[in-house]
C-alpha cells in the first residue's frame, strides 16, 4: 500500500457523486444502461425487500426498469462474509 500524502477523500467522493450522477443521466435515456447499472447495484441487495427499495430508488431518480425482472439478488446460498 503507498503512503498517503494528503487526504484526497473529499476529492475521491466528489468524482464518485460526479460518475453516478452521470451513470443516471445515460441510465434515464438508455434502457440497456438502466438494466446494466441495476445489475451492479443489486448485487448488494440480500433480500426482496431489498430489490425494491432499490427499485424504487431508481424510478425516484427517472430511470425505467423493466417490470418482468425476476433474477434473484443473490443466490439462496449465498453467504455474508463474515
Amino acid at each position: 500500500m503507498h503512503p498517503a500524502f494528503g487526504d484526497d477523500t473529499p476529492t475521491h467522493w466528489e468524482c464518485v457523486h460526479s460518475s453516478m450522477g452521470a451513470a443516471i443521466a445515460v441510465a434515464c435515456k438508455d434502457p440497456a444502461a438502466a438494466e446494466g447499472l441495476f445489475t451492479l447495484a443489486r448485487n448488494g441487495c440480500r433480500t426482496p425487500a431489498a430489490v425494491l427499495r432499490l427499485r424504487t430508488e431508481f424510478t425516484q431518480h427517472g430511470v425505467i426498469l423493466p417490470v418482468t425482472d425476476t433474477t434473484p439478488s443473490q443466490p439462496e446460498n449465498t453467504q455474508s462474509p463474515s
